[in-house]
């Protein structure tokens, strides 16, 4: 460090740049990984700015993380195993011994998720869906999403560098609660091409691009005027974010994520889709915004600009279109509100759905 810096702010650093090193990146990229953890994490101080790298190693690396390190482990298991079952013994009378009995309430189990109580960091305020009525045909319901101001930022590095810019949203919008169901799609489409069948709750997945462009025009040819669209990136990033500038909206933990999606790895109770509004939703009202099924938006993928734009659409033309949110086959870092997934337009899998935005009434 060039300059004094706090103690949270250190923790942060110090976090994110051996988690980095631990998967092998090299050290500059590592450096740059925590910088922007800070910068996350505090947009309005500058100690972001105080790590500096001074590296004469030509690849980035200060050592090797070695691949022999379970079979040596075992090794030296197996060497001294009548001590260690000597030991383990002694620890389980001591324990068995000396416990008492737990007072602590139990977690809540997965069908008590969605209506148990938020933690104190992350208040649900009752949803705002002004000027957004839910779908008369459909029973999908809305939530309106005010006017605003975030930041959108690459994960990956140019020439040392992260894309980071503004990004404001000048207009109000509704987006769907949920991700759209089976049983919606059902209604408008009348088939149901979904690999995880479960009609009533389960999120539609096996859809391309196209299809869920389809069944908005569909669904807008049903109900005229309305104005049915897939969100744009902007639009999917701000309403998951719901306003907390985190790359998870429940407050930045990894660890609370069973509580509020579906993804690859964690304790949340579900091999495959779960039915939406299963998990607790953002502060704005927003389900399955972590995880679940891997959302559709509008724009073509590409990188994004280095300067501040105004409700962004991403290029007019392109060859893969752009998915957000993670899925239940999704390991949970990459379940996160930043993180960007992008596929040929007309890709099917059994993790990727969509959820849908509509014009405000007034």
């Amino acid at each position: 460090m060039q300059f004094k810096i706090t103690d949270p702010a250190a923790v942060v650093f110090a976090r994110h740049f051996y988690e980095a090193i631990a998967e092998k990146d090299p050290v500059d990229v590592a450096v740059a990984e925590a910088r922007q953890a800070m910068f996350s994490s505090d947009r309005n101080g500058i100690e972001w700015g105080t790590p500096v790298l001074f590296l004469r190693s030509s690849d980035g690396q200060l050592f090797d993380i070695r691949d022999d390190f379970w079979p040596r482990l075992w090794e030296l298991l197996k060497k001294n195993w009548g001590f260690l079952m000597l030991l383990g013994a002694c620890a389980v009378a001591l324990i068995l011994g000396l416990r008492a009995p737990d007072p602590s309430p139990q977690p809540p189990d997965k069908e008590s998720r969605s209506g148990s109580t938020p933690p104190p960091d992350n208040p649900v305020h009752p949803p705002n869906t002004r000027g957004c009525p839910r779908s008369k045909l459909l029973g999908l319901e809305f939530v309106r999403i005010d006017p605003g101001t975030f930041i959108m930022e690459s994960k990956r590095s140019f020439a040392g560098k992260k894309r980071v810019y503004e990004v404001e949203i000048t207009r109000p919008y509704c987006m769907s609660a949920t991700e759209v169901t089976q049983e919606q799609w059902y209604n408008v489409m009348h088939y149901n091409p979904s690999a995880h069948k479960g009609i009533e709750r389960l999120p539609v997945e096996n859809v391309s691009h196209a299809d869920a462009e389809k069944f908005a025009a569909e669904l807008n040819r049903l109900e005229p005027g309305v104005g049915y669209s897939l969100p744009t990136e902007a639009q999917w990033q701000y309403g998951a974010q719901a306003d907390t500038g985190q790359r998870f909206a429940f407050g930045g933990d990894p660890d609370d994520l069973s509580l509020y999606g579906n993804c690859k790895g964690g304790n949340d109770g579900f091999d495959g889709t779960a039915p939406v509004a299963s998990f607790r939703p953002n502060r704005w009202g927003l389900y399955d915004m972590h995880g679940n099924v891997s959302e559709w938006v509008v724009d073509w993928y590409a990188e994004y600009p280095w300067e501040p734009r105004s409700d962004p659409r991403g290029p007019l033309t392109g060859t893969r279109r752009v998915r957000r949110g993670g899925s239940w086959d999704i390991v949970a870092k990459n379940c996160d509100a930043v993180t960007r997934n992008d596929s040929e337009p007309g890709t099917r899998a059994d993790d990727v759905g969509f959820r849908l935005v509509r014009t405000p009434e007034d």
